[in-house]
């Protein structure tokens, strides 16, 4: 298992912000701590913001931060108020420029998801990736596989990669591609094997009633039963 996975496992088992720090230092050469309070953006649901750091890339600049937050989290409890919260802090005037932002939001038991957000230009305007994908919620009551592969051996080497990491539907197009693949080898496979056993069994069944024939004739057995039909429906 590689170092990042490692880290990552031990978030899941055992989950401090601190330990992300160390899975940024260890994933990216870009990456740059910063452990800065982030009060500031508290409110009445999110509480202990902090900026755990910054990762500038050829493609853009992204913002890493965490916060608690005050109910427990579940796989669909608090997404969307957790993406408008990420979206109005990456739009606030001191983080203008950043391109994207990495948020890790998480509560007592120690459940967080773990997002990207990042707006796109349109045009003239600035449209905002959808709050239900580029995010994984991650619990020590799931196996987590999909956020250790994509996230723990990603490539965090630009920002486009990073987007990649985090792109739930390619994920799911890889995943019903594999179920593809899987479908049509089966029935290529047992299609063929069907088409063999109709051709065999006519066969097989003259096979038997020729040799019944056979015995009969020299006294070994009745006809009685053995012979089968000649042909089959």
């Amino acid at each position: 298992m590689s170092e990042t996975k490692q880290i990552l496992t031990s978030i899941i088992n055992d989950f401090s912000t601190e330990k992300f720090i160390r899975f940024f230092r260890a994933k990216s050469r870009q990456y740059r701590e910063l452990n800065q309070d982030y009060q500031q953006f508290n409110d009445a649901d999110f509480k202990n913001g902090a900026k755990l750091g910054e990762a500038e890339f050829t493609d853009g600049k992204i913002l890493i931060c965490a916060f608690e937050v005050q109910k427990s989290l579940s796989e669909r409890s608090g997404k969307k108020a957790q993406y408008e919260k990420a979206k109005n802090i990456l739009k606030s005037a001191e983080n203008q420029i950043y391109s994207a932002g990495i948020f890790v939001f998480y509560d007592q038991s120690g459940n967080f998801r773990f997002s990207l957000i990042y707006p796109e230009s349109i045009g003239t305007r600035r449209q905002w990736n959808h709050f239900k994908r580029f995010t994984y919620f991650v619990s020590q009551e799931f196996t987590n596989k999909t956020f250790l592969q994509r996230i723990g051996d990603g490539d965090f080497s630009t920002l486009a990669k990073i987007k990649e990491a985090f792109s739930v539907e390619k994920v799911t197009k890889e995943f019903y591609q594999d179920i593809a693949n899987w479908y049509f080898w089966y029935f290529f496979y047992v299609g063929c094997f069907s088409v063999a056993l109709c051709c065999l069994d006519p066969l097989i069944y003259r096979l038997k009633f020729w040799l019944g024939l056979l015995c009969c004739k020299r006294g070994l057995v009745s006809l009685g039963g053995l012979a089968p039909p000649l042909y089959i429906d």
